[in-house]
């Protein structure tokens, strides 16, 4: 398991190689009639693979399993499955790049 550094930036985004493959990201926040929810885009090997994906505490930001054949995915992890939010980010919110086997023995 890998923690990611992130920024208390309502927009942020960075590039990193993680198990031979580039990802880039980016996260923003969106304002939607009843809150603000954390998005993310996802680029794998200049290949889009996420546009606009909601970021749901303790779920692997990359949705389906077959784009993720370099065994790992990453995972915004709050406090008690608190909203994602980026004042909290690297303070009680931490963004991690996992396995399979250990994004299920968090979650």
């Amino acid at each position: 398991m890998i923690r990611i550094p992130l920024r208390s930036l309502p927009v942020q985004s960075f590039s990193i190689t993680l198990n031979g493959r580039g990802y880039d990201i980016l996260i923003r926040a969106v304002n939607t009639l009843a809150s603000q929810v954390m998005c993310f885009d996802v680029t794998i090997d200049n290949v889009i693979s996420v546009l606009g994906q909601r970021v749901v505490a303790g779920t692997p930001v990359i949705p389906y399993r077959e784009l993720t054949d370099n065994g790992g995915n990453f995972v915004l992890l709050t406090n008690e499955g608190d909203l994602p939010d980026y004042n909290l980010f690297d303070i009680s919110q931490y963004l991690i790049f996992a396995t399979q086997d250990e994004i299920d023995a968090i979650t």
